[in-house]
C-alpha cells in the first residue's frame, strides 16, 4: 500500500495543538498535485458545529480535535480524538485517487504524528 508524505506544516500543527494549546483542531488533506499530505485549516474555534461546518460534503478529510469534558467528579480533561472524515459520494474524478490515498494515508498518522 502506498502513501502520501506529511508536509512539515503538519506536524508543527499538531504539535501546536497538543503542546501549546494553540488550537482546537487542525483539518488535513492532500495537496493540488496529490503529492502530500498538508495542513487545510487551523482553528481556536470551540465550537463543536463550526468544526463540523469545516469538513466539506465531496471531499475526504483527516482531523485532530481537542475534545474537552467534565469527568463525574467534576474534574476537566481533554483527549485528542483523530478524525477520518470518509464521505459517502466522492466527485466521480475524484474517486478514485481520494480512495488510494485514504487506504495509504491510514498506517502513516500514527507513526508519524504521535509522540
Amino acid at each position: 500500500m502506498a502513501s502520501l508524505p506529511l508536509s512539515s506544516e503538519c506536524l508543527e500543527a499538531y504539535n501546536a495543538l497538543k503542546l501549546k494549546k494553540s488550537f482546537k483542531y487542525v483539518i488535513y488533506g492532500v495537496d493540488s498535485t496529490f503529492k502530500e499530505i498538508v495542513v487545510l485549516k487551523t482553528s481556536s474555534a470551540s465550537d463543536y458545529d463550526e468544526f463540523m461546518a469545516d469538513l466539506p460534503d465531496d471531499e475526504c478529510r483527516w482531523a485532530v480535535y481537542d475534545f474537552a469534558y467534565k469527568r463525574s467528579d467534576g474534574s476537566e480533561r481533554n483527549k485528542l480524538v483523530f478524525i477520518s472524515w470518509h464521505v459517502t459520494r466522492l466527485r466521480k474524478d475524484q474517486a478514485q485517487d481520494d480512495i488510494f490515498v485514504v487506504q495509504g494515508y491510514a498506517p502513516e498518522s500514527t507513526n508519524r504524528c504521535s509522540s
